[in-house]
């Protein structure tokens, strides 16, 4: 899931200014009702005069995480720097407010009250209710002053933003060499040499291992460590004996009553007929009527699923249309919006979207519900017994080390209150029990002089507390010790030296003619096989998946060879085929590659001003960031 995360993490989670998500910046802030007002709170970056709070940033982070739903943790975020980026990003909105303070772009007040009347949060059957809007504004302690400063911004933001992407323009080449690219077909005949496979057949000598180990002496260094002693404190143990009196019980359910609101979520179901974005009406008026007929067909028996799989054109044809489920927010608006009114088992009339005509059906409708005290007050039991157990493990084990005035047996000590001892060297970057991360630890010891101790420290399952007995010196391992190491760097270094060797005598032989890759494949001993025809995006299995071998081939005429290394393995391979785009696919095609291309060069343009004002920025001293508040 994190590498899933990880590839993307250029995508939608950090780009906030994409074209098409742009609308989001007026969104944010009714997303974040019950934080209520930022002022007062240290100042995380300043952008010219405009100042960026821990309260502000704070609510975006919280904002990521809601739309993320569930799919990304704050551990992850912080592996993959997502935090540091979204604090950039708010800085990118800074920078484009400045730019437009410069330049005089103006939001009218018109702009702001429509955007706050035409939000459905501040209307009651439909209509704008401007004693629900104070009362909202009320409930986070905001005031209406406060917001719609903050509501201009982000219109402004926006505006700024449509009026760059509205001086973008695709040309019909472009679009025509996009189709071409994307849809034209090479098939490759391969071997595959594996570095792996060369070092199993790799001796090593003794004398080889001592020359090894002579030259390489420094990489065999035990490092400097640091010998201590532990108690840890589990509140495991604890768990069992704590009571959780009702009314703290019930108190808590009162004072955290939203954490208890379940979500309005539906199921549903869909078929889509495309409409391109050229189409004439003639064109539209046929493509609305093939939606009519299935309809018809639906209402009169057919299964909605196998009509799905059969006609639907979105991506979710395969499973029958299904959507799986989810809340509102989600969708297309026209979708939800005729989504929402059905009642289970019901479809809807066709519904058009920029994407084309739909068929939905709803599946099942979960109504927003507050769940009842008596169904949730055993999990509130755990969340508080888990929580005291904490506070009387911390309490238990600091009142055991801040009572250790004269250097005492720690194991005595752990002895006498239920701990556990641990006494070992540790280093740095290393684990210190398996599966446990205890790196926190390690840190503190390094920074702490002989005989120190802590106070208790939470890591892992629990606290801990340790203190330094002594300092441990870096020393050389002898060579008994790291022999099977060497042995295994040797047969690797040696492995790897083969395979290339062996990979590029092969492409040689190809290249000069007179062999094939079959051939060479039973001299070399190893396999050869053929791929069924790929696309350059194609990344489904097998070798195809590897970026770097798709790039190879396309850049290869039929019949040449290319060679590409890769996770421990050399693919030398040849282009025996190559299948031009289809040109009768090009028009139902033209309007999805024209809208991803529009999109692609609108969020270029964007980032390529927002670096450049943030260039600018820095060089006149205008920028500070605070990143130690993250």
């Amino acid at each position: 899931m994190l590498q899933k995360v990880r590839d993307n993490a250029s995508g939608v989670f950090v780009k906030i200014i994409l074209w098409g998500l742009v609308a989001a910046f007026v969104g944010t802030i009714f997303l974040v009702w019950g934080y209520g007002d930022s002022r007062g709170r240290a100042p995380m970056a300043k952008v010219g005069d405009y100042v960026i709070t821990q309260g502000d940033y704070q609510r975006r982070y919280d904002v990521m995480l809601r739309q993320m739903k569930g799919n990304i943790t704050r551990d992850m975020i912080k592996q993959l720097n997502l935090d540091k980026r979204l604090l950039n990003q708010m800085v990118a909105e800074k920078l484009v407010l400045m730019a437009a303070d410069e330049t005089g772009f103006i939001v009218s007040d018109k702009e702001v009250q429509d955007s706050i009347s035409n939000n459905p949060d501040f209307q009651t059957n439909s209509v704008f209710d401007k004693r629900k809007y104070l009362a909202i504004l009320s409930a986070n302690r905001m005031n209406p002053g406060d917001f719609e400063s903050s509501l201009r911004d982000d219109i402004t933001v926006q505006k700024l933003i449509q009026f760059l992407g509205d001086m973008v323009q695709v040309t019909e080449d472009e679009i025509v060499d996009e189709y071409d690219r994307k849809n034209e077909k090479v098939k490759i005949a391969y071997l595959t040499i594996s570095d792996s496979g060369q070092a199993a057949g790799v001796n090593v000598s003794e004398e080889q291992l001592k020359d090894y180990f002579e030259k390489n002496k420094q990489a065999f260094k035990r490092p400097e460590g640091r010998e201590i002693e532990s108690l840890f404190s589990d509140p495991q143990n604890i768990m069992k004996t704590v009571d959780i009196p009702a009314n703290e019980i019930k108190d808590y359910y009162d004072s955290h009553i939203d954490d208890y609101l379940q979500e309005e979520k539906v199921a549903a179901a869909h078929i889509l007929i495309k409409v391109p974005q050229d189409a004439t009406p003639d064109e539209e008026k046929k493509l609305r009527e093939k939606a009519e007929g299935i309809l018809k067909e639906i209402r009169d028996g057919a299964d909605f699923a196998e009509s799905a799989k059969k006609y639907s054109e979105g991506p979710s044809a395969v499973k029958g249309g299904d959507l799986g489920e989810f809340g509102r927010g989600v969708m297309v608006k026209e979708v939800e919006d005729a989504l929402f009114k059905l009642e289970p088992g019901t479809l809807s009339d066709i519904v058009k979207t920029e994407f084309g005509f739909h068929i939905i059906k709803m599946k099942s409708h979960t109504k927003a519900l507050q769940k009842k005290f008596e169904d949730v007050q055993d999990e509130i039991r755990a969340t508080l017994a888990k929580n005291k157990a904490e506070e009387i493990a911390k309490k238990r084990l600091n009142d055991a080390v801040r009572g250790d005035k004269k250097m005492a047996d720690w194991q005595k000590i752990a002895d006498g209150n239920d701990f556990t001892y641990l006494k070992k060297s540790v280093y740095r970057g290393q684990p210190v029990e398996p599966g446990v991360d205890l790196s926190k630890l390690v840190n503190r010891a390094f920074d702490m002089r002989p005989g120190a101790s802590t106070t208790a420290i939470k890591a892992g399952k629990g606290f801990y507390a340790i203190r330094l007995i002594q300092k441990v010196p870096s020393q050389q391992k002898p060579l008994a010790e790291v022999k099977n190491e060497i042995m295994q760097r040797i047969k690797n270094e040696e492995g790897a030296r083969l395979a290339r060797e062996k990979a590029l005598e092969t492409l040689r032989k190809l290249r000069e003619g007179g062999t094939t890759i079959d051939k060479e494949a039973k001299a070399l001993g190893v396999k050869s096989a053929n791929t069924e025809p790929f696309t350059i995006d194609d990344d489904s299995k097998g070798i195809i998946s590897i970026p770097s071998i798709r790039q190879a081939a396309f850049s290869a005429e039929k019949g040449g060879f290319e060679k590409v290394y890769s996770g421990g393995n050399y693919y030398v391979f040849e282009v025996v085929d190559r299948e031009e785009a289809d040109p009768d696919g090009y028009k139902a095609a033209r309007g999805e590659i024209r809208k991803k291309l529009l999109l692609d060069k609108r969020t270029q343009v964007v980032e390529d001003w927002q670096n450049s004002l943030r260039r600018k920025a820095e060089s006149n001293g205008l920028i500070d960031i605070r990143e130690e508040l993250l």
